[in-house]
């Protein structure tokens, strides 16, 4: 499949291919539709709209209907980095509202530069009856100026940030127009979520995540004008200094669409606004300011709508069509219309003896079992200082408790008001009910403030240990006892069979998940550390990321409230390259049994106390992460991994090493000694490895004593045990094994390996758990070096070839190309890394170039692939730069296996220069240049050989004769600085024969 991740990376690449660009509305809204394809369509809306319209034409001929006058509560959002008050992203109040008037006076028409407005135009341009105040009351009914300020937790945003960004402050869209002020990446001015049809909430699933990123989004340096009272000290952007990115962004927001209906075209089935006053045209006018009459499509075009993208000087007129639209809108679409109605547009308007609750402090969505205090937090919400009320506490409807007012409460304060402890059992739901009865004697001056409620999950207990290996969980099924968290109402913790199918593991599709930043978690049963004197977290997971990156993260969080809203502590947080456990890949990933970690992490802070942990996913749109073997002991537990041979490496040249070896603590106890047993070609030898340090959850590498391999193929087996002298606890992780090469054959640069001839004494080539490897095949190149995927089923197989040690220390610049051939096939695609190393192949420690899916194929074949012409192979470049100079290097092409299809190499040829492309070459050699530019002389010789360069002038003496050692594909450059102008010979001698070439110097 197509990532979506793809597609909104091109649309902000075209973003920033404009110096500014006005509006990411249509790249957001095909976002929103590529997140759920049951999104309401364009041509779905605009059917509605079209009946709409011509319903409402009916009832204005038939004097039925007029326009309305409207007012519209705005809250604005100034999400900053921590700047004071009216610096850099933390806008002042005075920016805030200098926009306010200037929405106003644009959709009202009162804008002082509707003047401007071209005369053919001004007899179609509309004015909207619509004031947009400042909210005066918040959701809780307090007095606001509207302005909320909210630190955010990136220093810019951007589309794909959107569900984050908003989740940091936002007031109910029905009630509010939420408009963000942000620092905007990518050149970005603003962009908007479009209205929807009153029928498109009847069965969309994604609706209530609708409401919660409904809104406009502006950039702090395109939000105000400079025209206002102290405007001049706003840091508005030059073009976007007058406020019309916000009249544009609020224009979408009411239903409108851009002039030229974002199609560049002059057909008008294809450039459509949907208006039919506003002229068709096929250019956007991003960063313009006409001043003359504009000619599109055969007629003149509304250059000047507040819908295009002209600079905001240039912009003064909606059409009334569009206004017309916008009407629609404003009477019909769900979040729009309601806007009319609401009370934050009205000063809270204090009456006596006003009491309310304002928010239940506990219990909260979730509570332990066992005793409870209800809580709630009491405001005084009225004109007089309340003495006395009675205050209900109901539990699952029932009458509980009633109490009075604490003490007394004077105008605009708090109190907190707790209830007597109530039981509450594990596994069971109640509602919690709060009710104000009486104030001052008497009945409470506003009844909508008085009842609050909350429904409360209690989770259920299980014993300690807890070992949960999800095998026994149903496919998509929640574990019994555990509980998943999905705010956004999308994709969320699944169970999946793993290969073999009785094997079960819990995993986020974040492959699939478009909305990024979303959080999702998976959180245990109750359990109970009252009485533990030690205890420990065990858990394995696996992920790939995306190829070309991604930052999906996993955080694991604690919880001794059962309540991860309320407060809770991390213990564990990777993300991208620190989460993954094998290499990248741009297929969906699905794990191996080679491709888990364990994680283990001591509980002891939480000793004595009753726990919940929850599995934390938060999603980059990247590739999918698996959770599985989900264990907390409470007993000394001591086990330890072999997790690698760290080194020597599959291919070496040093006969005599001491192997290195990484080994994870899986225990509970620190490490302090363990035993070895180190098989080099069925020779046992034991050793004790003492004054170590491992601690709970952690790995670290260890030298054991020296060991002595042949020359040529070798086998290495170790094994570790009796960690601090007891039982390994995990016996099944206790060793590896691996075949290894012993080659000290050495070479230079340049270097050319085409695997016609014989390459194995000084090219090796090795598989380390003793599967597949690489093998001369016959293809339209003669023979290339083929790994059969087609053919192996052992997931995540690993062939090596190994070049020899080449000597790279009298290159200033170094480079290296290879050719490659490959079909995807749907079972799987195969990936090829290029590493390096610069200990002679002792450790190979870098990887220089992953290739894998599209980057590695040409085309696409389910059967057995052969290539049979040049066009199927593909020619790879990699700059060695960063070894030029060095000496003892080796590299690797590292085939690992998907069981999807064959992988082919040939033609790896090493250069002495970084050049990306080489001259080409006719024959063994070909000189060029003369005139006004150098003369060269750029080689490609069968092998490398001893050269002779010489040069002649017409009367047969010898300007120059050098030999030139080593040479096979270098270009020289022939120096005729000291000559005159003139026709010279420049005669080669190869191993092949003498052969000559005239050559012009000088003008």
């Amino acid at each position: 499949m197509l990532k979506v991740f793809s597609i909104l990376i091109f649309m902000l690449v075209f973003v920033s291919a404009h110096a500014q660009e006005r509006c990411g509305t249509v790249a957001y809204e095909k976002l929103r539709q590529l997140r759920n394809p049951a999104h309401e369509t364009t041509e779905q809306f605009e059917k509605w709209m079209s009946e709409k319209m011509v319903r409402k034409s009916q009832a204005l001929k038939n004097g039925c209907v007029q326009g309305g006058s409207y007012v519209v509560p705005v809250v604005v959002h100034v999400i900053h980095n921590g700047e004071a008050v009216g610096v850099g992203t933390n806008i002042s109040d005075a920016q805030v509202l200098s926009q306010i008037k200037v929405i106003n006076d644009d959709f009202e028409r009162m804008n002082s530069d509707a003047s401007k407005t071209p005369s053919e135009f001004i007899l179609v341009a509309g004015m909207m009856n619509i004031t947009f105040v400042m909210a005066k009351q918040d959701p809780n009914g307090i007095a606001t100026n509207g302005i909320v300020r909210v630190q955010g937790t990136q220093t810019s945003w951007n589309i794909s940030d959107d569900y984050t960004l908003k989740a940091l402050s936002y007031w109910p869209a029905e009630e509010y127009l939420n408009i963000w002020v942000v620092n905007l990446s990518a050149s970005l001015l603003g962009y908007t979520q479009l209205p929807i049809s009153s029928l498109s909430l009847q069965g969309l699933q994604n609706s209530s995540i609708d409401r919660l990123t409904d809104g406009v989004v502006v950039d702090y340096q395109a939000y105000g004008t400079i025209n206002a009272s102290g405007g001049g000290s706003f840091n508005l952007l030059t073009k976007y200094n007058l406020g019309r990115t916000a009249t544009h962004e609020i224009g979408h927001f009411f239903g409108l669409r851009h002039v030229w209906g974002d199609a560049n075209s002059c057909d008008p089935a294809v450039s459509t606004d949907y208006v039919n006053d506003t002229p068709i045209q096929d250019t956007d006018y991003n960063g313009l300011c006409p001043n003359t009459t504009q000619v599109e499509c055969g007629g003149h075009t509304m250059y000047s709508n507040y819908m295009n993208y002209t600079n905001d000087a240039c912009m003064n007129i909606f059409s009334q069509g569009q206004v017309g639209r916008m009407d629609i809108i404003i009477n019909n679409s769900p979040r729009r219309a309601s806007l009319l109605t609401s009370v934050g547009a009205n000063v809270p308007a204090p009456v006596a003896n006003d009491l309310g609750i304002k928010l239940i402090s506990s219990p909260g969505a979730s509570a332990c079992s066992g005793n409870l205090i209800p809580m709630i937090r009491l405001r005084n919400y009225g004109s007089n200082t309340i003495t006395s009320a009675q205050i209900q506490f109901s539990l699952n409807g029932s009458p509980t408790e009633t109490l009075p007012l604490p003490a007394n409460l004077a105008v605009a304060t708090e109190t907190t008001l707790s209830f007597s402890p109530v039981s509450l059992s594990a596994g069971a739901s109640y509602n919690f009910s709060f009710q104000v009865m009486q104030t001052n004697g008497g009945t409470d001056g506003n009844a909508a403030n008085n009842v609050l409620a909350v429904s409360t999950i209690v989770p259920v207990a299980v014993a300690v240990p807890l070992t949960e290996t999800f095998d026994s969980t149903p496919v998509n099924a929640t574990p019994a006892g555990w509980q998943i968290t999905n705010p956004d109402g999308l994709t969320a913790w699944q169970n999946v069979s793993l290969t073999g199918g009785s094997n079960h593991a819990m995993y986020m599709d974040y492959y699939n998940y478009e909305n990024l930043g979303a959080i999702d978690l998976l959180v245990t049963p109750v359990l109970d550390l009252t009485s533990a004197t030690i205890a420990s977290l065990s858990f394995d997971h696996a992920y790939a990321m995306y190829s070309g990156g991604s930052n999906d993260r996993l955080r694991v969080i604690v919880t001794t409230l059962c309540d991860f809203n309320k407060s809770s502590i991390e213990i564990f947080n990777k993300s991208g390259t620190g989460l993954a456990t094998t290499a990248a890949t741009s297929s969906p990933f699905v794990p191996t049994s080679s491709q888990w970690t364990t994680d283990v992490i001591s509980m002891n802070q939480f000793l004595g106390q009753k726990i919940q942990i929850a599995f934390e996913g938060v999603n980059d749109f990247g590739n999918n992460l698996f959770i599985d073997n989900v264990s907390v002991i409470n007993y000394s537990f001591t086990a330890f991994a072999l997790n690698s041979i760290v080194s020597p490496s599959p291919v070496s040249c040093l006969s005599t090493t001491s192997p290195v070896i990484s080994i994870k603590n899986l225990g509970n106890t620190v490490i302090n000694s363990f035993v070895a047993d180190v098989v080099v070609n069925n020779q046992l030898a034991t050793q004790q490895v003492t004054g170590v340090q491992l601690d709970v959850g952690t790995a670290g590498n260890f030298v054991l004593a020296p060991a002595t391999f042949s020359i040529g193929n070798n086998t290495l087996a170790i094994t570790i045990k009796s960690p601090n002298g007891v039982v390994n606890g995990t016996p099944t992780l206790d060793n590896l094994s691996t075949a290894l090469v012993i080659n000290s054959s050495a070479d230079v640069v340049p270097l050319r390996e085409n695997f016609d001839g014989t390459f194995i004494n000084s090219w090796s080539i090795v598989n380390p758990a003793g599967g597949q490897i690489w093998f001369p095949a016959q293809t339209n190149k003669n023979i290339s070096l083929i790994f059969n995927s087609y053919n192996n089923t052992k997931l995540g197989d690993q062939a090596w070839l190994v070049s020899p040690v080449i000597d790279f220390s009298k290159t200033q610049k170094a480079s290296v190309f290879f050719e490659t051939s490959y079909a995807s096939q749907p079972n799987g695609d195969e990936t090829l890394y290029v590493m390096v190393s610069e200990d002679c192949g002792e450790t190979f420690g870098k990887v220089l170039l992953t290739l894998s899916a599209s980057t590695l194929a040409d085309t696409t074949q389910a059967n057995f692939w052969v290539p049979k012409k040049d066009s199927q192979w593909k020619k790879n470049y990699l700059s060695l730069d960063s070894v030029a100079g060095k000496e003892n290097i080796r590299f690797a092409f590292v085939a690992t296996n998907a069981h999807g299809n064959n992988l082919y190499l040939d033609n790896i040829e090493f250069f002495t220069d970084d050049n990306t492309s080489p001259n080409s070459v006719a024959g063994l050699y070909s000189v060029y240049g003369g005139r006004d530019t150098p003369v060269k002389i750029t080689f490609d010789l069968p092998k490398r050989q001893l050269v002779r360069l010489q040069v002649y002038d017409l009367l047969g003496h010898v300007v120059a004769d050098n030999l030139l050692p080593d040479t096979l594909n270098q270009t020289y450059t022939i120096d005729f600085l000291s000559q005159t102008g003139g026709l010279y010979i420049v005669r080669v001698q190869t191993t092949s024969g003498i052969s000559s070439t005239k050559v012009l110097v000088g003008h």
